[in-house]
């Protein structure tokens, strides 16, 4: 099955919509299949979203995307490393 990937708005979204529901009187299994994501996947979002407020989640937009232009470069220094240790060993 095809995992689906959720904006962190459409997340903040469903954790509402769950907070809604919940203090309705619904149970957490209930609640889960009407947002549509699993048990441990509400508990992830819980954890990482539960304290945000509305404004911070344009912070933490600006944040993702700061962090990822050093992400590829990292990423790419150790593809580098690793080409040149193979070349230094002779084993290329």
């Amino acid at each position: 099955m095809r995992q689906k990937r959720h904006a962190a708005e459409q997340m903040f979204d469903q954790l509402w919509e769950a907070d809604a529901l919940l203090v309705s009187g619904s149970m957490v299994a209930d609640v889960c299949k009407r947002i549509g994501v699993t048990k441990s996947t509400y508990r992830s979002w819980r954890a990482s979203y539960a304290r945000l407020e509305p404004a911070a989640l344009g912070c933490l937009r600006t944040l993702e995307k700061g962090n990822a232009r050093p992400k590829k470069f990292v990423a790419g220094l150790s593809v580098e490393i690793g080409i040149l240790k193979e070349v230094a060993r002779g084993t290329f």
